[in-house]
């Protein structure tokens, strides 16, 4: 869950989808064409959480 941030203004729970060794994480945002897309450093989404955790659902 962050806020006030580039993705959103309010608090809005965000899908991380994929993950580079180099720290990026890939945001997704549905069909959403005023929230972006794109890689962004962990670090920097970490700085908009809302709570001090994040949440790990499934994958590999």
């Amino acid at each position: 869950m962050v806020q006030h941030c580039k993705y959103t203004s309010d608090a809005h729970c965000m899908a991380l989808i994929d993950y580079k060794d180099t720290g990026q994480v890939y945001v997704a945002h549905g069909t959403a064409n005023s929230r972006p897309y794109k890689w962004d450093s962990l670090g920097q989404i970490k700085s908009y959480l809302k709570y001090n955790d994040i949440v790990y659902v499934g994958g590999n």
